[in-house]
Protein backbone atom coordinates (compact mmCIF):
# COMPACT_ATOMS: atom_id res chain seq x y z
CA UNK A 1 0.00 0.00 0.00
CA UNK A 2 2.54 2.03 1.40
CA UNK A 3 4.79 1.92 -2.22
CA UNK A 4 1.28 2.39 -4.19
CA UNK A 5 0.78 6.08 -2.73
CA UNK A 6 4.39 6.65 -2.94
CA UNK A 7 4.47 6.08 -6.86
CA UNK A 8 0.85 7.71 -7.63
CA UNK A 9 1.94 10.85 -5.41
CA UNK A 10 5.64 10.95 -7.64
CA UNK A 11 4.27 10.64 -10.94
CA UNK A 12 1.96 11.19 -13.40
CA UNK A 13 0.35 8.19 -15.20
CA UNK A 14 -1.96 7.92 -18.46
CA UNK A 15 -3.47 4.84 -16.81
CA UNK A 16 -3.73 3.15 -13.46
CA UNK A 17 -4.35 -0.58 -14.06
CA UNK A 18 -4.83 -2.84 -11.20
CA UNK A 19 -5.91 -6.12 -10.45
CA UNK A 20 -9.38 -6.57 -8.62
CA UNK A 21 -7.91 -9.56 -6.14
CA UNK A 22 -4.62 -8.93 -4.40
CA UNK A 23 -3.35 -10.84 -2.15
CA UNK A 24 -2.24 -8.00 0.07
CA UNK A 25 -3.63 -4.87 -0.97
CA UNK A 26 -7.30 -4.71 -2.27
CA UNK A 27 -8.65 -3.59 -5.73
CA UNK A 28 -11.34 -1.29 -4.32
CA UNK A 29 -8.85 0.28 -2.01
CA UNK A 30 -6.34 0.99 -5.05
CA UNK A 31 -8.91 2.55 -6.70
CA UNK A 32 -10.33 4.29 -3.85
CA UNK A 33 -7.03 5.90 -3.32
CA UNK A 34 -6.61 6.61 -7.28
CA UNK A 35 -9.38 8.80 -6.83
CA UNK A 36 -7.90 10.45 -4.04
CA UNK A 37 -4.52 10.98 -5.56
CA UNK A 38 -4.96 11.33 -9.33
CA UNK A 39 -8.35 11.78 -9.81
CA UNK A 40 -7.95 12.95 -13.40
CA UNK A 41 -5.80 9.67 -13.80
CA UNK A 42 -8.58 7.00 -15.44
CA UNK A 43 -8.42 3.62 -12.93
CA UNK A 44 -9.12 0.16 -15.43
CA UNK A 45 -9.66 -3.30 -12.89
CA UNK A 46 -8.34 -6.33 -15.31
CA UNK A 47 -9.77 -9.38 -13.04
CA UNK A 48 -10.25 -12.81 -13.38
CA UNK A 49 -12.19 -12.63 -10.24
CA UNK A 50 -14.45 -9.85 -10.37
CA UNK A 51 -17.92 -10.13 -9.96
CA UNK A 52 -21.22 -8.31 -11.81
CA UNK A 53 -21.56 -6.44 -8.74
CA UNK A 54 -18.16 -5.71 -7.97
CA UNK A 55 -17.72 -4.90 -11.57
CA UNK A 56 -20.54 -2.13 -11.66
CA UNK A 57 -20.12 -0.75 -7.63
CA UNK A 58 -16.09 -0.15 -8.96
CA UNK A 59 -17.91 1.63 -12.30
CA UNK A 60 -19.75 3.14 -9.50
CA UNK A 61 -16.53 4.31 -7.86
CA UNK A 62 -14.54 5.92 -10.44
CA UNK A 63 -13.45 3.30 -12.25
CA UNK A 64 -13.61 3.78 -16.34
CA UNK A 65 -13.96 -0.01 -17.39
CA UNK A 66 -12.86 -3.62 -16.04
CA UNK A 67 -11.77 -6.41 -18.47
CA UNK A 68 -12.03 -10.22 -17.42
CA UNK A 69 -9.00 -11.56 -17.93
CA UNK A 70 -10.83 -14.66 -19.92
CA UNK A 71 -11.37 -11.60 -22.76
CA UNK A 72 -8.00 -9.92 -22.28
CA UNK A 73 -8.51 -8.89 -26.26
CA UNK A 74 -10.69 -5.95 -25.05
CA UNK A 75 -7.74 -4.79 -22.91
CA UNK A 76 -5.91 -2.40 -25.77
CA UNK A 77 -9.47 -0.96 -26.73
CA UNK A 78 -10.41 -0.76 -23.01
CA UNK A 79 -6.92 1.68 -22.39
CA UNK A 80 -7.30 3.12 -25.54
CA UNK A 81 -10.61 4.46 -24.96
CA UNK A 82 -9.88 5.45 -21.32
CA UNK A 83 -6.57 7.62 -22.27
CA UNK A 84 -8.48 9.76 -25.04
CA UNK A 85 -11.64 9.62 -22.86
CA UNK A 86 -9.04 11.76 -20.09
CA UNK A 87 -7.43 14.27 -22.41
Amino acid sequence: REDYVKLVRARRFDVIISDYSMPSFDGGEALRLARDLAPETPFIFVSGTIGEEAAVESLKNGAVDYVLKSRLSRFPAAVKRAVHAAK
